[in-house]
């Protein structure tokens, strides 16, 4: 057994050119389909900038509560850019409205916050 060679008994059939054809044609339509499926899922979930937008115009509404002095500001914190919105009520004396809002680093709101608060809560 050492010395004979091995061969094969029957031939193996090779694929056509138009199989070849056909198998990579559905392999392109599946991960096409696969590509589309996940970039679907990763437009609608929640990204980290909004995240941290959301954290960023939290802590600043909660410093804005308990400042003396309500106006109107535009300010950058990091690569977010927040625009503060004051109004007073004009059918409720005493309440103001603030409307923080986020926009990323192309002018696209990424979040936004808003509350009345009591002007006697300074």
């Amino acid at each position: 057994m050492a010395g004979k060679q091995l061969t094969l008994s029957r031939q193996v059939a090779a694929s056509s050119i138009l199989e070849t054809v056909v198998a990579m044609v559905i392999i392109v339509v599946v991960f096409g389909a696969a590509m589309v499926i996940l970039g679907n899922v990763m437009k609608r979930s929640v990204s980290v900038t909004q995240i941290r937008a959301g954290s960023v115009l939290r802590e600043k509404l909660q410093q804005e509560e308990y400042a003396h002095s309500h106006e109107n500001t535009d300010y950058r914190v990091d690569d977010l850019d927040i625009k503060q919105t004051i109004s007073i009520l004009p059918e409720q004396p005493g309440l103001v409205s603030i409307q923080l809002s986020a926009y990323d680093g192309h002018g696209k709101k990424i979040a936004e916050l808003h509350k009345i608060i009591s002007q006697d809560e300074n």
